[in-house]
Order: structure tokens, then sequence, then C-alpha cells
């Protein structure tokens, strides 16, 4: 698959070719979309051996508006909002134009 990497590795954003592992999010008979997807250049697709995760971006109109959130970069997205999606609806789906390419980038969502 051709997948994006962070621009802290590959700042063009141009699509890269890597081997993909994804994770499909089910709960008894209801599909709920894909989860999160590993990539790496080598056969072994492994964070631990210098592979990335990536966060699909979706559309998923089944949700309801108060637990969707867009905007160009994380710091634009009320964090407030986000934890109280996350606390009182147990999702929030964050959908930003600008990648991003530290973990910490997401702690004022699950921090106050």
């Amino acid at each position: 698959f051709n997948v994006i990497c962070p621009p802290i590795e590959y700042p063009s954003l141009k699509p890269v070719a890597r081997n993909v592992v994804a994770t499909i999010l089910c709960m008894d008979d209801l599909f709920l979309g894909p989860g999160v997807f590993r990539s790496s250049n080598t056969d072994i697709v492994a964070l631990s051996n210098g592979g990335l995760m990536h966060a699909p971006a979706l559309e998923l109109p089944s949700f309801p508006s108060h637990v969707r959130f867009t905007s160009d970069s994380v710091q634009e997205v009320d964090a407030c909002k986000v934890r109280s999606a996350l606390v009182n609806d147990g999702l929030a789906l964050v959908c930003l134009d600008q990648a991003l390419s530290k973990p910490n980038e997401f702690e004022s969502f699950i921090e106050d």
C-alpha cells in the first residue's frame, strides 16, 4: 500500500510504498470501522522495528455530530469538547488536515 508518513520522516508528504497491517473494530455483530494501521518498509511490520502507526481518516455520518471534530491542526480542536465526548460517549473522531508526527500532540484530549 501507499501511505503518507509523518513529515518529520518524509517532509514531502508524498505517498510511500510500505507493508501495511490493519485492525478491524467490531463489537458483537456491529462493525465499527477500521482501527489503526501499522506499516513498515520491511517484511516484519512492528512498531518496535521502526514501523509507523497510522490512524484512518474516515467520514462516518452514522456517528452523532457532537463526537466528530475536524480542523486544520490539533491546536485548533477544542480539547474540552473532545475529552467530554470521550468520557460521555466513549468515542471521539478527530480528522485533521495536517499530519501529526509526535504522539504527545494528542495529550490535551486526555489530560487536563
